[in-house]
């Protein structure tokens, strides 16, 4: 290789191997193949990188200040299997889910915390579910260097109802879960994931249980993304229910003020639902 390439490729291998010594915990072998770069490099001369053919890159990455804002008011209007026709109306004040907008946070990941939804059918308020906590990260892997990425994880703890047609169902949840995701495309990802869970025993629902689910997140361009989750929710004790999950849900729109949201999920009940987001 001519002597430019070879600078550029032991430079890049450098931070690699520093990015290795870093995460492993025995790091023997990235300390000697540093070691070893260092001899080769050396040997090479000083290079000044002035010209536009030799020069590195850089991704036009947007700003962080032009990512989502943390706060969220949602309303929207649903019809749902069992309580008919509705309105939602969510609140989090921090920060972002797997449709926001991958700019000024972790890419495909989920930070939430006091996430309030509340509904109305038939003049009455119900709350819905109230998330102290919701953090979720694929942990996908940017580049195909060996020890790029790792597991995709979940942990949430807060209420929620046993199901999206039950107004008198809240139980304290607990959950954690363990999974691995899989770039297809710059587009695309697939991941699969086991989650256990613990709550109280709401409706004689039993208090433990697991949630096996696969999905798929697709960002067609910056105005459209959505995610497509399958897979079964099982309770070990109580009543041992066993329910299939299906869930879709859509983001319209990247501005930083607002968008829209289509969402369709199947668990006991079936509910479509529209909703409009502002931010602040």
């Amino acid at each position: 290789m001519p002597t430019t390439e070879k600078i550029q490729i032991i430079d890049t291998l450098f931070d690699y191997y520093e990015f290795r010594i870093a995460t492993e915990d025995d790091d023997r072998q990235f300390k000697q193949a540093k070691q070893k770069l260092l001899v080769e490099r050396a040997a090479l001369p000083i290079q000044l990188s002035t010209d536009t053919e030799n020069s590195i890159i850089e991704t036009n990455a947007a700003p962080p200040h032009h990512g989502p804002k943390p706060g969220m008011i949602r309303l929207g209007i649903f019809n749902n299997s069992a309580l008919g026709a509705g309105v939602e109306i969510r609140l989090r004040p921090a920060y972002y889910d797997l449709l926001s907008p991958d700019i000024g946070h972790v890419a495909d990941s989920s930070l939430a915390m006091l996430d309030l939804r509340a509904f109305v059918v038939d003049n009455q308020l119900h709350l819905r579910s109230l998330d102290l906590v919701n953090i979720e990260t694929l942990n996908v892997a940017r580049t195909p260097l060996p020890g790029d990425g790792g597991l995709a994880w979940k942990i949430k703890f807060g209420f929620e109802t046993q199901s999206s047609g039950c107004s008198n169902c809240l139980a304290f949840n607990i959950t954690g879960g363990i999974g691995k995701a899989t770039r297809l495309s710059h587009q695309t990802i697939v991941f699969s994931m086991l989650e256990l869970f613990a709550q109280s025993n709401a409706n004689a629902a039993g208090l433990f249980g697991a949630t096996a689910r696969a999905g798929l997140l697709i960002a067609p361009n910056k105005n459209w993304k959505t995610l497509i989750t399958v897979g079964q929710r099982t309770n070990f004790d109580g009543a041992k229910l066993s329910h299939p999950l299906i869930r879709w849900e859509n983001r319209f729109g990247s501005s930083r003020d607002w968008d829209l949201r289509l969402t369709y999920e199947d668990l006991v009940e079936r509910e479509l639902q529209v909703a409009i987001s502002f931010y602040w």
